[in-house]
């Protein structure tokens, strides 16, 4: 991190003062250049930078703190490496458990005083360039994602009004948000007055919200309900959310009738999705899905020449196939930090290897309650679904206990916030079960190894953002 010793108050007000976009709004901006500052100081001034480059500010109030992105990739990269930091420094100022939103360019209106129900009161037909840089055209495509890719582009090729739903799943970073929006790009180029809309879960939620709070629930559905094609992402994020699964579900039925398109994405198969209601499960399953698989070596380095020619960046071919061969993680992390050697002046292959190590590690270190939900219900046959039930039934229950001592283990979450996460279960269950699979370890060899192997998981290429399980964050409101 770059010291901060040598900047005065003076500096730093100089370094932020074009970070705003609040105008006329004296208590808001300070709050918001004082969450700058502290941001700035955390996180030192090159990744500051970034952030400031990657967002800008919508709406801030007590409750809610709205920044928009250019495109989703920045979106997701925010979240993923800022969102901690930003967290602390803006609850630090507030003193109060203030929301944070991330939001898509051209979702909201001016920056002054939004309401932020604006959102959904006029369709989004255009989004921000860097968004309409993931094209169809541009997206790489090889044996991990071909089928993925045929049946998205069905939506264009195909004749007539055919009805068609699709369902697309996997871990984060590998492209079934590129696909959704070159999908929806295509179908504007093609028509731009068609009825198409780009949402994220989350926005879909929080326009929801708005509109039952305010009572504006007849131009929220008219808006959803008339749509040709829905395009949703991260539909997972619904998941403990009855209310907007009623009306997603409702949405998803009215659509359905008329013969519309919908395209859905998600970290995980309908099968795997926990928290969602037996009817809305049902419904999902009648939509034919696809995966997307990690990408092999060879495509990998497709991936990475194609940046190359596209940011015009010069990197030793050694350099490149080396980045490919040994990158474990997703398309985007492997961009973000070819990104990073492509900066560097003549690196040593000896400095792309520890950059990429050092890359690696760090991933490995990010293990959620999600990741460890998911690799235990694949190595141990249960399904998530079963781990977050009340099923009292030996396996399930010896799954649930694993996965709260590996949770306690490697994520950092307390005992409290682990028993919460697998199910609504209290800290006493979930230290009773850490208790329990300590002594089982010691007598248990067959055990032992279980939890060796699935603890092996958590440096490959499924573990870490790579294969988001679809339960909530642990503090994500409900």
């Amino acid at each position: 991190m770059q010291s901060l010793a040598n900047y005065s108050p003076k500096n730093l007000r100089t370094i932020l003062k074009n970070r705003f976009s609040v105008n006329n709004l004296d208590p808001v901006r300070m709050a918001w250049e004082k969450i700058n500052s502290m941001l700035l100081q955390r996180v030192g001034m090159t990744r500051y930078n970034e952030f400031a480059a990657r967002s800008n500010i919508v709406f801030f109030d007590d409750e809610t703190l709205v920044l928009s992105c250019p495109d989703y990739n920045s979106l997701a990269h925010l979240k993923s490496f800022y969102y901690a930091a930003l967290t602390d420094a803006v609850r630090s100022v507030t003193n109060r458990n203030t929301k944070i939103v991330f939001t898509l360019s051209g979702l909201y209106g001016p920056a002054e005083r939004l309401q932020a129900g604006q959102a959904f009161c006029s369709h989004n037909k255009t989004f921000n360039s860097g968004a309409s840089a993931q094209t169809l055209d541009n997206f790489i495509v090889g044996d991990s994602n071909k089928m993925a890719f045929k049946s998205t582009s069905y939506f264009v090729h195909k004749s007539g009004n055919n009805y068609q739903k699709l369902f697309l799943h996997s871990g984060s970073g590998l492209g079934k948000t590129h696909l959704l929006n070159g999908l929806y790009q295509k179908l504007l180029s093609l028509n731009p007055n068609v009825s198409a809309y780009l949402v994220d879960c989350e926005d879909f939620t929080s326009q929801f919200t708005f509109a039952v709070q305010n009572g504006k629930m007849d131009s929220f559905r008219q808006k959803y309900r008339n749509l040709d094609y829905l395009l949703m992402d991260n539909i997972h994020l619904m998941s403990r959310k009855a209310s907007t699964q009623e009306e997603f579900l409702n949405t998803f039925s009215e659509l359905e009738k008329k013969e519309r398109n919908i395209i859905l994405t998600s970290t995980c198969p309908v099968s795997e999705i926990s928290g969602f209601a037996p009817k809305l499960i049902s419904r999902l399953k009648s939509c034919p899905g696809f995966t997307i698989d990690m990408p092999d070596s060879g495509m990998r380095l497709n991936i990475i020449n194609a940046v190359c020619l596209r940011e015009g960046f010069k990197v030793n071919p050694a350099h490149i196939a080396m980045t490919a061969q040994k990158s474990s993680f997703s398309i985007r992390e492997m961009i973000d930090v070819f990104h990073k050697i492509a900066a560097m002046r003549n690196p040593d292959s000896a400095t792309v290897s520890a950059i990429l190590g050092e890359y690696d590690s760090a991933r490995i270190a990010k293990v959620s309650p999600e990741d460890v939900c998911w690799a235990v219900a694949r190595k141990m046959g249960v399904g998530m679904r079963e781990i977050m039930s009340d099923s009292r039934s030996r396996n399930v229950a010896l799954a649930r206990h694993v996965c709260m001592y590996l949770a306690r283990k490697y994520t950092g979450a307390t005992c409290g916030q682990i028993g919460k996460f697998f199910g609504g279960r209290d800290h006493a269950t979930a230290a009773v079960s850490c208790k329990k699979i300590t002594s089982l370890i010691n007598t248990d060899v067959s055990l032992k190894k279980t939890i060796t192997e699935i603890e092996k998981t958590f440096q490959e290429p499924a573990a870490g953002n790579e294969r988001r399980g679809p339960i909530p964050a642990l503090n994500q409101p409900r």
